[in-house]
């Protein structure tokens, strides 16, 4: 209940920084949308302002804008006019699929070099992993996908396809637009993933029980697999919750580069055209996505390890 209520307070805070960002931004949609008609008359411009309710100080416009959200009105888009829930829910899909399946990149690689460096710890593939790993963490994601657009139609002749199909319909077709973005996201989050099960599988080697294993005579992959990886899970679920979050909003960078139709994408074409109903909403959206995620990964602690929750009911007590 504690981390409900906080969930609560973080998207409201969140919210209002939004708000408060967005009204700083020079121009609004007014201008767009006037400059796309060719017409300027202050009686349309007064119109236009007090349609959108921007002739009121903003802190109005924002309870105004709360007290529909909180009935589940996310506003209406001032561009198109379509509803900002349909079209959150049109392109929701593409980015939780593409930050799913980048997760399990993520994941399956930062596992695999992650423990692989541990057991080879201070030897060489403990260092390439850890220099591969850094060379990772230190490339921004937009400049790997720029890269990975530009050398692919270059050398290859080959550019990423664009659009959507949804899997049901041709899963073929929908995991060939799927994997150039899953692929970048999830190289990039496993730079910073594979830091974490490094450290952590290498700290558990060196606990007792892990000796008295090895004395007992279990092999190598029994330790590193069952002991040493389950000791180390909870740094490991927190760090992929983080993730999985940070990849919802790397979706944003990497829609926008290859021109795929998720909500990253709704969001920067509706900054650009000053549609604050529907940014406010995508990012109420990923945010309140992330806050699940990491809500989930709280909850997974007690069964990672039955010591967190017993310490907690006793906290409670």
């Amino acid at each position: 209940m504690k981390r409900l209520i906080g969930s609560v307070g973080t998207l409201l805070g969140l919210s209002v920084i939004v708000y408060v960002a967005l009204s700083t931004i020079p121009g609004s949609v007014i201008g767009s949308i006037l400059g796309a008609e060719g017409s300027n008359s202050p009686e349309v411009v007064e119109q236009l302002r007090i349609e959108f309710g921007l002739d009121r100080p903003w802190h109005e416009q924002f309870l105004g804008w709360l007290s529909r959200v909180l009935v589940g009105d996310i506003g209406t888009s001032w561009v198109s006019g379509e509803s900002v829930a349909a079209m959150i829910g049109q392109r929701l899909a593409l980015t939780a699929q593409v930050a799913v399946m980048a997760l399990l990149v993520s994941v399956s690689l930062a596992l695999g070099l992650g423990v692989l460096a541990a057991a080879w710890q201070n030897r060489w593939p403990d260092h390439l992993v850890r220099g591969l790993a850094l060379v990772g963490a230190t490339v921004p994601v937009y400049v790997t996908a720029t890269l990975v657009l530009l050398l692919s139609s270059s050398f290859f002749g080959w550019i990423p396809p664009s659009g959507y199909v949804s899997f049901f319909d041709d899963p073929l077709e929908n995991l060939k637009l799927v994997a150039t973005p899953a692929l970048i996201l999830g190289t990039t989050s496993a730079s910073n993933l594979t830091r974490i099960v490094r450290g952590s599988v290498a700290e558990v080697l060196e606990q007792d029980f892990i000796r008295t294993g090895r004395a007992k005579g279990l092999s190598s992959r029994r330790i590193l697999f069952l002991h040493a990886l389950r000791n180390a899970a909870i740094p490991i679920v927190t760090v992929i919750g983080v993730e999985a979050g940070v990849l919802l909003s790397g979706a944003v960078v990497t829609e926008t580069i290859l021109a795929l139709p998720g909500v990253g994408r709704l969001t920067v074409d509706a900054i650009l055209q000053r549609d604050y109903p529907v940014v406010q909403g995508a990012i109420l959206v990923i945010g309140a996505m992330f806050i699940f995620v990491n809500l989930v990964v709280d909850l997974m602690y007690g069964f990672l390890d039955p010591r967190t929750a017993s310490s907690s009911r006793k906290s409670v007590a």
